[in-house]
């Protein structure tokens, strides 16, 4: 609970950028596991500066690539919301992790249609063609998935490129 939280990270001064044994922070944690959006909000509030520079300069998922791979939309609005409104997350839908991928290249991989759109919505067209460090777009992924819903609805927009080769076979989406 929220209540359970707050006392012990006020109270003990719990450590928020502990991780598990997965790589998880507090914040990223929370959002794998579906929490209240009260929960998340108050653990990005208490870390954002630490979150942040960790993010940045260790190249692991963000909280949006977290949100995507465990399917959490309501996460995913939420923190497309929370980046709006605070500078500190200025730029976080394009960060990159460990494979250079986007929050969108691991949505589109799900195959869930939901969570890609959501994830769509916050990204900025101009990364739609972003290639990972395996030379693949979030088109590459949504064929590999076979989310033909998504991959209609990738190919609507105007600057998707269907002719980019990935560099592990030469294949195009």
């Amino acid at each position: 609970s929220l209540e359970l939280l707050k006392f012990l990270v006020n109270e003990t001064e719990a450590d928020l950028l502990k991780f598990n044994k997965e790589g998880y922070s507090t914040l990223c944690f929370a959002i794998s596991e579906h929490s209240s959006k009260d929960i998340i909000e108050f653990l990005m509030a208490k870390n954002r500066e630490l979150q942040r520079l960790h993010d940045m300069y260790n190249y692991s998922d963000t909280a949006f690539h977290i949100a995507a791979q465990h399917k959490n939309v309501e996460a995913i609005k939420w923190l497309a919301k929370f980046e709006k409104e605070d500078s500190y997350f200025n730029g976080a839908t394009f960060m990159l992790n460990r494979d250079h991928q986007l929050a969108l290249h691991i949505a589109a991989s799900s195959g869930d249609i939901m969570t890609t759109q959501a994830m769509l919505e916050v990204t900025d067209d101009y990364l739609l063609n972003r290639q990972d460090k395996y030379g693949r777009t979030a088109l590459h992924y949504a064929c590999i998935a076979m989310s033909w819903q998504f991959v209609q609805i990738l190919l609507q927009k105007d600057n998707v490129r269907v002719d980019i080769h990935d560099s592990i076979i030469g294949n195009t989406a």
